[in-house]
């Protein structure tokens, strides 16, 4: 009887020690400069100490530290230019963020538990060589001062509030500007030295701050026969990174945009604003032109103030999305949730759709 219970014992410890083990490294072509960690003396960020990938394995209870990091470069001198890159990016205040400035496409980001301790992994790409690690937190760092869509907008001019849609990249400068409706903005300050110039407000140690954006330079809704979009400018913004913004966590990463032949009925898509803080997902019941200009309409309910705000696929996993449109208006009955095609916004204001994050605008 000792025996079994003395066996049984001994294969609990072995399971919890391989379940404390650092996740080995996934299969990758290229040079594997190894495992290391970051050590945070007093909170702050200190000296890397890099392992061998073997006695990292060997030994997974020495690792106390935040992160643990396994990462693949070709050519001379790659693996210490990721040990200096890791080592930024670990002080960030915005992970996905920091990778993306540097150059980076963060192609997953997973938590996962390893032991009794939460950890997100993040893998990352820039040509041949790749980056994963594993940081304590179930949750990458989030900074609020970036911009993102599904922010909330204020037109002080036109005294309208709104929501912040999509970054887009103007093909005429190659500049990067916000976008939303154009009824968000009024004719008579929508270009010029009237301009309205929109401000975002957010949450700052229990109270609310506008923080102006940048003035209206296109407003499409001018004419009857484009859509309802505008462009202003991010002039003096420090950060802007094409990202959804929303109530549940982790703002979600965008992939791409949705064609158009997949905008069909039946599909469910998601969208979120001002008096829609968390992602509210339907499905596409058709096109509808019963009032103003043709939208795109779901079964779910929108609200005043949502105008503007981002639509996009249903997230996946990794809380990765696609673009599909912004919100637009509602319907006469039941106030469903109408939008514009991001294709047709596109178009009707000269830009592309840009992927990742952006330094300061121009000034428009």
């Amino acid at each position: 009887m000792v025996g079994v219970v003395l066996a049984v014992v001994l294969l609990a410890a072995a399971a919890a020690a391989q379940a404390a083990r650092p996740p080995a490294p996934p299969a990758r072509t290229g040079e594997l400069c190894g495992a290391f960690e970051v050590t945070y003396p007093f909170g702050l960020p200190a000296a890397i100490r890099t392992f061998d990938t073997a006695w990292a394995l060997a030994h997974p209870r020495r690792f106390k530290a935040n992160a643990v990091v396994w990462s693949w470069a070709r050519g001379g001198g790659g693996c210490d230019e990721l040990r200096a890159l890791m080592v930024d990016i670990l002080r960030a205040t915005d992970e996905v963020v920091g990778l993306e400035r540097h150059g980076w496409r963060v192609e997953t980001v997973e938590r996962q538990r390893i032991g009794r301790v939460w950890f997100h992994e993040v893998t990352a790409s820039r040509g041949d060589a790749w980056i994963v690690y594993d940081r304590r937190g179930a949750r990458p760092r989030v900074d609020p001062e970036i911009v993102r869509p599904g922010q909330f907008l204020g037109f002080p001019r036109s005294d309208k509030t709104c929501t912040a849609g999509w970054l887009l990249r103007l093909r005429s400068t190659g500049q990067i500007v916000g976008s939303t409706t154009g009824h968000c903005a009024d004719p008579e300050f929508s270009g010029g030295e009237q301009a309205d110039v929109p401000e975002r407000f957010r949450r700052v140690a229990g109270r609310t701050v506008a923080q102006p954006l940048g003035p209206v330079l296109l407003n499409a809704h001018l004419s009857e026969e484009l859509p309802d979009a505008l462009a202003f400018s991010l002039y003096g913004v420090p950060l802007a990174a094409q990202q959804v913004d929303h109530a549940g966590g982790t703002p979600y990463r965008v992939v791409g945009v949705l064609p158009p032949a997949q905008q069909r009925e039946g599909r469910v898509v998601c969208f979120n604003g001002f008096g829609i803080p968390r992602s509210r997902c339907g499905r596409i019941v058709g096109r509808d032109s019963f009032i103003g200009k043709p939208v795109t309409c779901v079964d779910r309910r929108s609200v005043d103030g949502a105008s503007g705000g981002p639509v996009y696929t249903k997230p996946n996993r990794f809380g990765e999305v696609r673009a599909v449109g912004e919100i637009t208006r509602r319907t006469v009955f039941r106030d469903r949730m109408c939008f514009t095609p991001i294709q047709e916004t596109m178009e009707a204001l000269g830009a592309t759709f840009p992927i990742g994050s952006f330094g300061p605008s121009s000034p428009g």
